[in-house]
């Protein structure tokens, strides 16, 4: 195996007119193979499968640190178009949120009374 790609046809939320997205998952390709086309190929092969599938638009997730991958997408004509932040809960800035004290918020849950 010299390298794979792992493609999906994923529903889109309701309020968009393209009722489906896809969604390129997973890709890897052998290290010393790299910069030879070959995922240029794949993509190539996934865009097909795609088109025949009736999907307007493709989707990847690159991780911000890895610059090689970020590179090789926008030379295959990808663009940034979300940007996706999380936090650890762990981490200190989560850790000082949570010790601050301040508006209490409270979660009120309405129950129906069932009809008999």
């Amino acid at each position: 195996m010299i390298g794979f790609m792992l493609c999906l046809l994923s529903p889109n939320a309701p309020i968009f007119k393209d009722r489906k997205l896809g969604l390129i998952s997973d890709v890897y390709v052998k290290e010393e193979l790299r910069g030879k086309g070959i995922g240029k190929q794949m993509l190539r092969v996934a865009l097909k499968w795609f088109s025949k599938n009736k999907v307007k638009t493709v989707e990847l997730n690159v991780a911000a640190a890895n610059i090689e991958a970020r590179r090789a997408w926008a030379r295959l004509g990808f663009s940034p178009h979300l940007i996706h932040k999380r936090i650890d809960i762990d981490g200190p800035e989560a850790s000082a949120l949570l010790a601050e004290t301040g508006t209490r918020v409270v979660k009120k849950v309405i129950r129906k009374k069932s009809k008999k």
